[in-house]
């Protein structure tokens, strides 16, 4: 069988691809609180407001080069998480199936030529499963290159304070922190959800990340458990006929109230339709290509 590392030589890169461009667009929309605090360092969101126009995103494609980064160099990329019993399965199968196909895109990085910054723009997934220790523990991605090569005199002598600037987010985010929700309060909700539900041959599940999104601090106001409760209420209201009218394939389960979107999976297993929701994000505006089931 072939490796990762092969696969991904003997992949041809297609630079129009939407879906990265769409992620860089994504990030950029998303680089500042409701407030104005900023996710990302200055330079990065430089970087992502540049390549918001697609035309310069496409040129920057053309110019970027192929590089090898090991797990290590992914864990100190901004952006890049590298959990990947986090990820949804059928995610994570459709990526491995792609590696064993061969038709696998590279992931895309963004450097900063003055300071070495980087943050991964579009294919995480495919980052954190290339460069598991099953695959080599590298793989090699697509590097888009911004800003200037030097910096001017006076700040030169503050290379150091301007590096650590990329981490000044998690130092912002940690002073208005939303409330950490633990594992055994996600189950809580979990069962509350199925003892609603499960009358209607429904089953509710949560994957990791979802979690991490419900403690995340871009939500704004945070979202609190009641909220979701409230959510599944409406589920039992309706007898869960809007799921079981969707079906099987993936789906936006919409609270219109309070703007929650759950990017969601239906599949039927065992005559019950088993619903795993990805992730949570308080989002007006949500776009999508996935069918909404509004409430």
């Amino acid at each position: 069988m072939k490796s990762f590392i092969q696969h991904m030589i003997e992949v041809s890169y297609t630079p129009t691809k939407d879906t990265e461009h769409d992620e860089v667009k994504h990030q950029a929309a998303d680089s500042k609180t409701k407030e104005g605090k900023p996710y990302y360092s200055s330079r990065t969101r430089r970087g992502l407001k540049g390549l918001t126009h697609r035309k310069n995103f496409k040129k920057a494609l053309k110019r970027s080069k192929t590089t090898t980064m090991s797990r290590g160099d992914l864990e100190k990329t901004g952006n890049f998480d590298s959990r990947v019993t986090g990820l949804a399965k059928h995610k994570v199968k459709r990526v491995s199936g792609q590696f064993k196909s061969g038709e696998v895109e590279r992931p895309v990085v963004m450097k900063h030529r003055g300071t070495g910054e980087r943050h991964m723009l579009g294919g995480n997934t495919r980052a954190a499963i290339g460069s598991s220790r099953k695959h080599g523990g590298k793989v090699d991605v697509q590097v888009i290159k911004h800003g200037r090569k030097r910096l001017p005199m006076d700040r030169r002598r503050r290379v150091g304070a301007a590096v650590q600037e990329s981490t000044a987010w998690q130092y912002i985010t940690e002073r208005e922190q939303c409330q950490v929700y633990t594992p055994s309060q996600i189950k809580d909700l979990e069962k509350f959800a199925d003892r609603l539900l499960n009358k209607y041959d429904i089953d509710i599940e949560f994957t990791r990340h979802f979690r991490d999104r419900m403690n995340d601090n871009r939500n704004r106001p945070c979202i609190q458990i009641a909220e979701l409760q409230k959510l599944f209420q409406k589920m039992e209201r309706f007898h869960g006929k809007r799921i079981k009218g969707h079906g099987e394939g993936q789906a936006v389960i919409l609270d219109m109230q309070r703007d929650l979107n759950l990017p969601v999976v239906i599949d039927m297993k065992k005559g019950k339709f088993e619903v795993r929701a990805k992730t949570i994000m308080r989002k007006k505006n949500f776009k999508s290509q996935d069918k909404r089931i509004l409430y």
